[in-house]
């Protein structure tokens, strides 16, 4: 019966035919480990394996030999440029509801609008904390820094004299911040998030 160290602790696989250390290493991935780890390293009669990709372990054939595993949690595949896309679409919903919003405001200020300005807000949040995230990417171009930089000073400074002007209940004020302050903000935001993606 084939057996494999995994993490320190050997198991036992079925008795089956293994042709490579690629089958050993699938039987055991489904029996012997959590699906949210990944493989950290395989060793070999002693030796560590430098390749841990597909191909290469389908070209060691499975002789018997001694095989010990290390797990560790698998990372989350995070697929920048489907974020991007979500993004820039994003950004285009808010500007565009941002400016409905302060149209709204504009004619009829009520409760369902202040829901809507705390949804918008939230939203622009949402959008700085996305923003922190690209910033300090190392591949992201000084430029880009400091463009991104100015449009968060520049909304975070439109968000305080926001609260100022929901305190005094000066609705034209929020109103004309929505369309002339945050929109245009927001759709600079998508054009840095499309340079991004190149």
């Amino acid at each position: 019966m084939p057996k494999i160290m995994v993490n320190g602790s050997w198991q036992n696989l079925e008795e089956q035919e293994y042709p490579s250390i690629y089958d050993i290493l699938i039987a055991a991935q489904g029996k012997l480990w959590d699906e949210g780890m990944a493989i950290q390293t395989v060793v070999l009669d002693g030796y560590e394996l430098p390749e841990l990709d597909e191909p290469t372990l389908k070209t060691i054939p499975w002789e018997d030999q001694t095989v010990e595993v290390s797990t560790i949690p698998a990372k989350t595949h995070v697929n920048e440029e489907e974020i991007l896309d979500q993004a820039m679409l994003y950004c285009q919903r808010l500007s565009s509801g941002l400016n409905q919003l302060a149209e709204t405001i504009r004619l009829n200020c009520d409760s369902q609008a202040f829901a809507a300005l705390k949804d918008g807000l939230e939203g622009i949040a949402t959008l700085l904390d996305l923003l922190d995230y690209f910033r300090n990417k190392p591949e992201i171009a000084d430029a880009d820094k400091s463009q991104l930089d100015l449009l968060v000073d520049q909304i975070k400074e439109a968000a305080q004299e926001m609260k100022s002007a929901q305190e005094s209940e000066d609705f034209i004020l929020i109103a004309d911040m929505l369309e002339y302050e945050f929109s245009p903000a927001i759709e600079q935001l998508a054009e840095v998030f499309s340079r991004f993606r190149t």
